[in-house]
């Protein structure tokens, strides 16, 4: 019954996606409105009752966010304890929040970022602070909500954790970025959302007579969170990179996947 619950879920969301594909075009992100899958207007932060700290914490974060929202000015936000407010620079709102992965006290909705996102964010703002690849040209970051943001139903029902655009004059480059471990992964480099960055060069072509007067380049990448010496038996160094797949535990990933972005 499980297996025929799953068969008729694939099929369903296949036949979904072949109706609405001759339809799909390129779109500006409209992040004030209410109606963008990704629009985030709050946070609900459960905190132990006993806690006036995390209250303390988390009213003064919300004063200063008001301020911010006048004056156009990004906060300093302090955390407490397992809690912390996380700024990129160029994510497209602000703050975004993680909670220690050791902690069960502290619950957020919509979900906290996890490690692995986390890490990715700051390792991003680190190159750009520390890199000049990017002169003449604009980055965008945005992260993209399970279930109801961009996803992908021909790569497993796929929603990648980030969207990043880098924008020079009429040219972007838009690469899908998710963070994940790769431990329990059975099928190896077969798994649809490793194989997606190949799926992926088919929307491009598919898709760019929707562009306008833009040149679109597509990709997709998975940043592994598990050692790669615990993938040793799966691919060489060279083939998991071939294949987008980039270990965070590489100092230089985040240069190395915004190199293959920008080629």
């Amino acid at each position: 019954m499980v297996l025929l619950k799953k068969y008729c879920e694939r099929f369903y969301l296949l036949t979904k996606q072949e109706h609405e594909a001759p339809f799909l075009s390129y779109q500006t992100v409209q992040l004030n409105s209410p109606k963008d899958p990704n629009y985030l207007a709050k946070y609900t932060v459960e905190f132990p009752s006993g806690s006036s700290e995390f209250r303390t914490v988390l009213e003064t974060a919300g004063t200063s966010l008001k301020v911010a929202k006048k004056t156009n000015v990004e906060p300093e936000l302090q955390g407490f304890g397992e809690l912390e407010f996380l700024s990129c620079a160029h994510h497209l709102y602000f703050p975004l929040l993680h909670i220690s992965a050791d902690s069960d006290r502290v619950k957020v909705k919509p979900v906290d970022l996890n490690t692995g996102e986390s890490n990715f964010l700051k390792d991003l703002q680190a190159w750009t602070d520390s890199n000049n690849q990017l002169n003449g040209s604009e980055l965008f970051v945005l992260r993209n909500q399970a279930k109801t943001g961009i996803g992908f139903f021909d790569a497993g029902n796929f929603y990648p954790d980030f969207i990043i655009w880098v924008r020079r004059d009429s040219k972007q480059w838009i690469s899908f970025v998710d963070p994940k471990g790769l431990l329990h992964n059975t099928q190896g480099l077969e798994h649809p959302k490793i194989q997606f960055h190949k799926k992926i060069k088919e929307y491009q072509d598919a898709y760019k007579e929707t562009a306008a007067d833009k040149e679109i380049v597509l990709n997709s990448f998975i940043l592994s969170t598990t050692q790669q010496r615990h993938l040793k038996t799966l691919a060489s160094d060279y083939t998991f990179a071939e294949h987008h797949v980039l270990f965070q535990e590489e100092p230089g990933y985040v240069d190395k996947m915004m190199s293959t972005v920008l080629l």
